[in-house]
């Protein structure tokens, strides 16, 4: 008996966020209470002091890079997402600012060691 998903572990769950995004931005807001627009800020202010290269690892459909912007609107964060498809929808969010999106996953990160000053994450690890 093996545990876990092992290798098909990409294909379930790019299979499961791709059948959600319709509905992932509402999920969160409903899931916090309508607290994370209030959270995602809170967090920013809290752990950046504005102005670094900073990664949003997971963007989604790119609040927390949205929202970073509305406490740091002169920075240019870089958005990594698994899903193509939610890239598209974070560069249409985000579409009046210069932003950056990357396909990746987190287990084997396209970027070299240390060269973000700070990562944020809105709901990745949930």
């Amino acid at each position: 008996m093996s545990g876990g998903l092992g290798e098909d572990w990409g294909e379930v769950v790019e299979g499961a966020l791709s059948r959600l995004i319709p509905v992932y931005d509402r999920m969160n807001r409903v899931m916090s209470f309508g607290r994370d627009l209030e959270w995602r800020l809170k967090g920013i202010r809290a752990a950046f002091g504005g102005g670094e290269l900073v990664l949003d690892a997971g963007c989604g459909p790119g609040v927390m890079t949205d929202a970073w912007w509305r406490v740091y609107p002169s920075s240019k964060p870089i958005m990594l997402d698994a899903l193509k498809e939610m890239l598209e929808v974070a560069h249409r969010r985000v579409s009046d600012k210069a932003a950056t999106g990357v396909r990746g996953v987190f287990e084997a990160l396209p970027f070299r060691d240390s060269c973000f000053d700070g990562v944020m994450m809105g709901f990745s690890f949930r």
